[in-house]
């Protein structure tokens, strides 16, 4: 479904016929995740989870 640089493509939608929206949030999901494999969780920084939690925030009040 994403490919080697982390990317869903139009084309994959087209074979999936899975919701291209869907298929980008699960990607953004995708990228969280590999972005938090690389601390434990009693090490995240700070500055990672402020981030984060200020883009959910700017996503909810977009919406």
């Amino acid at each position: 479904m994403i490919n080697c640089n982390g990317e869903i493509s139009l084309s994959q939608f087209r074979i999936t016929k899975i919701p291209y929206w869907f298929l980008k949030k699960y990607e953004k999901l995708y990228t969280l995740e590999k972005e938090i494999s690389n601390y434990k969780v009693s090490n995240l920084p700070k500055e990672f989870l402020l981030k984060r939690n200020k883009k959910v925030l700017q996503q909810k009040l977009a919406t």
